[in-house]
């Protein structure tokens, strides 16, 4: 007998769980399991519905708190029932706490799914309530497990009886309605002018082309009126409700093409599952969340994404963070384009566009990591190899934080070895989750090495950091700066170098360039070859990074930072 795991959302149902209870123990295919998710309510319901459950040990009655400041409706209750199921269901049902089901509703429809292998998404119809047979119920919608795990969920919830259709047919499931299993919806819901208006807002966050709204609102006219028509219209173009997951919305487009070249008897276009792409992956290996904060790196991207899409980690198991700081240059498109291009290969691909600094950027990548076990921050221009990640989790064995080293061309690392440090870059740098959990957000007031602090607050807290020597990652932007950015870079890293004056490496960039400056100015207050020799020095560290032109602004360059030597020790003496 097939596994059918039921979800109950419920709120304020006092009046109906009862009989809803009673319905389901009357089942003549019995759930594997049925969780009841109480979604705050303020009456009765959660009492009712643990009497319910007395002497029924497949019936789990769970409290549920919402998300303060966020759209929080019922199917999210759905989504954390449906992590609490057990896992060995064959079909999942969401079932409405005002929906009163048949005796033998749930194996009617679990003869449906067995009857027909390519069936995702079905459902019984409602007694006396309109709708069409290709648009399952979402009050009695039952799943594939093979199905299910195909569907992308937008993170608000908005939609999500569209959009678990779309992906469904995209995928090539068929979705129905089964006029024959037919159950009672004790609050039925009757399409109205507010209605409809709410449905025009809905289309419009999903991302409805608006030739298909207006073929729709035309259809409308003759189905529901001319009034339900233009509530639909009006709450299209009012929207407001919010963007949406790139991938999402690139799956809703795809399939009103899809459906309307079926119309006109053209050959759909496959989206989301190309033919030469075979998902395959454990799922037992770890969610990784990849983040990447940018800012006008379009002269980089097209390589970094390339790098991206070559590492060699189930893709299913990765969640991509983009996060832009409203480039100028092309690079927010770029983003775009590829996640519009790969959205059905990864767990998930978010885009965000902040104006914010590297610390702030951060900050929204952390906020966006979802359940992952594991963060990869990668800058925007640095070239992953294919088994980066690979390695960085087999460090994560033996540490909390393991970054692995990245230059340029024209720098080697000292050791070619795997080796505890104080403090590691973020430019490929994977943690565990619990280490930003108890470390918490990057220092939003520092304007660089922000990745110090943070390693800094981990290892007081007792984490771990170790660096990877023994290969080096491409760091294509290194070093390379304009004068203007030179001096305005120089400015920032004295004060940075007196903040962390306790560490090893800072202490001695510290005096490095405190007595680079001195010996500037003594060269020209007493003699000359004091100049000579701190400027031969400074040339040959350009020689080396490949900035030879930079060497004529040195000197201007340093006698105006020299005061910021002794500006930082005095702020680190009073600090």
């Amino acid at each position: 007998m097939p596994k059918v795991a039921v979800v109950t959302p419920a709120h304020n149902e006092r009046d109906s769980i009862d009989l809803v209870a009673a319905s389901m123990f009357s089942q003549t295919l019995r759930p594997s399991s049925w969780v009841i998710v109480d979604d705050e309510s303020s009456d009765e319901t959660l009492d009712s519905a643990r009497r319910a459950a007395l002497n029924h040990d497949w019936v789990t009655v769970i409290a549920r708190k919402k998300e303060p400041g966020t759209y929080d409706g019922s199917f999210r209750a759905f989504l954390f029932g449906v992590n609490s199921t057990e896992s060995d269901w064959d079909y999942l049902m969401k079932l409405d706490a005002d929906t009163v089901l048949p005796g033998s509703h749930i194996e009617q429809l679990a003869a449906k799914f067995e009857s027909a292998p390519t069936l995702g998404i079905g459902s019984g119809v409602c007694l006396g309530e309109p709708g069409v047979s290709s648009h399952p119920r979402g009050n009695n919608r039952m799943y594939r497990r093979d199905c299910w795990k195909e569907i992308s969920f937008s993170e608000d919830g908005w939609g999500w009886d569209t959009i678990d259709e779309v992906f469904a047919r995209l995928n090539g499931w068929k979705t129905e309605a089964f006029g024959e299993v037919v159950c009672t919806h004790l609050r039925p819901t009757l399409p109205d002018s507010k209605y409809r208006f709410h449905q025009g807002r809905l289309s419009r966050h999903l991302g409805y082309y608006w030739w298909f709204v207006l073929g729709r609102s035309a259809k409308m006219v003759f189905s529901y009126g001319l009034r339900a028509s233009m509530a639909f219209l009006a709450g299209y173009v009012r929207g407001g409700l919010g963007p949406i997951d790139i991938r999402v919305e690139k799956a809703v487009k795809a399939d009103q093409r899809s459906r309307v070249a079926k119309i006109i008897g053209l050959k759909p276009r496959k989206v989301l599952r190309p033919a030469n792409y075979t998902p395959s992956f454990d799922e037992h290996d770890p969610l990784i969340a990849v983040a990447m904060p940018t800012l006008n790196r379009a002269k980089y991207l097209p390589k970094t994404l390339e790098a991206i899409h070559n590492l060699s980690y189930p893709r299913k198991r990765m969640r991509l963070i983009f996060v832009d700081g409203y480039s100028n240059d092309g690079t927010f498109e770029l983003i775009q384009s590829f996640a519009g291009d790969h959205a059905y290969e990864y767990e998930a691909i978010l885009v965000r566009q902040e104006k914010s600094n590297i610390s702030q950027a951060r900050n929204i990548c952390l906020a966006s990591v979802g359940d992952a076990r594991f963060l990869l921050f990668l800058d925007s221009d640095v070239i992953a190899t294919p088994n980066v990640l690979n390695r960085l989790i087999g460090l994560a064995e033996t540490c909390d934080i393991s970054s692995i080293f990245y230059s340029s061309f024209s720098y080697q690392p000292p050791k070619q070895e795997v080796t505890l440090v104080e403090t590691v870059g973020m430019g490929c740098t994977l943690m565990k989750r619990e280490v930003w959990g108890r470390v918490g957000a990057f220092d939003v007031t520092l304007p660089v090495n922000e990745d110090t602090d943070f390693c800094l607050r981990a290892r007081k807290l007792g984490f771990t950091i170790v660096q990877d020597t023994t290969s080096q990652l491409l760091h294509m932007d290194e070093g390379r700066y304009s004068p203007k950015q030179t001096v305005y870079q120089s400015f920032r890293y004295r004060r940075v170098y007196a903040k962390f004056f306790t560490l090893g490496a800072y202490r001695k960039r510290f005096i490095l360039y405190g007595l680079l400056d001195l010996t500037l100015l003594l060269g020209i207050l007493v003699h000359p070859a004091f100049f000579a020799a701190s400027l031969a020095y400074l040339f040959a560290q350009l020689v080396r990074r490949h900035n030879v032109k930079l060497a004529a602004f040195l000197t201007v360059n340093s006698l105006i930072i020299f005061p910021l030597t002794i500006v930082g020790l005095i702020e680190r003496k009073f600090s």
